[in-house]
């Protein structure tokens, strides 16, 4: 009896070890994209989710004085539409309140082809091997639209984004800090659609779907504004091919001085989304705590989205970044 009851014992833990390794196994996987007949592609090394907010991943945000992100194509493959980026001040201070710049160096293997930086604020540009110092309130989104497939077809590994914490020359040694990576730089090759890369700045901290605007500024009508992404799309490509929305919201007016009456609620707070390929669509915010849902819909008229701009507008007058510093939050949901 004593035996048979051991044996059993046994051979529960047997079943637990393999409901382990099969677990394990499929977090991995999930981890390393590896190759299967030139569809899928990248090898994820350290970043957090931004769209899947509820992963281990995307509750682990790491600590490191340097982090190395390498994207990695190859044939027939895509690199991602965006790769979000968040330096939070705030967390750094905590570790170190000397250090207030990143140094951000964006690298290509091959040396021949790159996309150059479109920033709203500053206005910059990073060349391979090039570094570049930003302030650590910033936000900057890297989105892939000037890599020729032909280029990407032809180079297994392009792209490398290497990050330091401090000043090239004054980096404390064993200094701990956070660098947050928003985006999930998922990797998948989508046959009928287009995906590309460029860069741009914002003047936000985002933190898993939240983005949020504080200061002094005395526009104290606005208060919270909340938007929906529903996923309602018809085109070209099948539904399962279609990728996470990359919605971009930025901030920019013609002028820098006229940003005092730009927008009150009063008026309304519009915004529209615009993609590449003529699309747009807009919603009149006109209470300060409704959530609006804005459902994309091309009824198949659109073949491919390879990025959509958001825009907070009133009267045609587009507000600049860092124009107003009222207290803003916008959640982003993406279904």
């Amino acid at each position: 009896m004593k035996f048979t009851i051991y044996l059993c014992h046994i051979n529960k833990i047997k079943k637990i070890l393999i409901i382990f390794l099969l677990l394990f196994s499929s977090f991995s996987q999930a981890l390393t994209c590896t190759s299967q007949e030139g569809q899928n592609i990248l090898k994820r090394d350290v970043f957090t989710s931004f769209f899947y907010p509820d992963t281990l991943i995307g509750r682990d945000l790491f600590r490191s004085d340097k982090v190395n992100i390498s994207i990695i194509c190859t044939n027939n493959s895509t690199v991602p539409k965006n790769v979000y980026i968040r330096y939070d001040k705030n967390i750094i201070d905590n570790y170190n309140p000397n250090v207030d710049k990143v140094d951000f160096i964006l690298q290509m293997k091959n040396q021949q082809y790159i996309a150059g930086m479109d920033s709203l604020i500053p206005q910059a540009s990073i060349l391979p091997g090039e570094t570049h110092t930003i302030d650590l309130n910033y936000l900057y989104i890297m989105r892939m639209t000037d890599f020729p497939h032909q280029i990407l077809s032809n180079h297994p590994s392009m792209v490398e984004i290497k990050l330091s914490i401090g000043e090239l020359d004054d980096i404390s040694a064993g200094v701990t800090t956070k660098i947050v990576v928003i985006r999930n730089m998922k990797l998948i090759s989508f046959p009928h659609c287009e995906l590309g890369l460029s860069m741009r700045i914002l003047p936000a901290n985002i933190d898993f779907g939240v983005i949020t605007f504080s200061g002094d500024h005395p526009i104290e009508k606005i208060k919270n504004f909340s938007l929906e992404f529903t996923r309602d799309i018809t085109s070209g490509c099948s539904l399962n091919q279609l990728p996470d929305y990359n919605v971009d919201i930025y901030f920019s007016t013609p002028n820098r001085l006229d940003y005092d009456n730009a927008f009150s609620l009063d008026n309304g707070l519009s915004i529209a989304l615009t993609s590449m390929d003529g699309y747009a669509q807009s919603v009149k915010f006109n209470q300060p705590h409704k959530v609006h849902r804005i459902i994309m819909n091309r009824n198949g008229k659109y073949k491919s989205f390879a990025s959509f701009s958001a825009r907070l507008y009133n009267n045609n007058a587009v507000i600049r970044p860092g124009a107003f510093s009222a207290p803003v939050t916008i959640n982003v949901y993406y279904h």
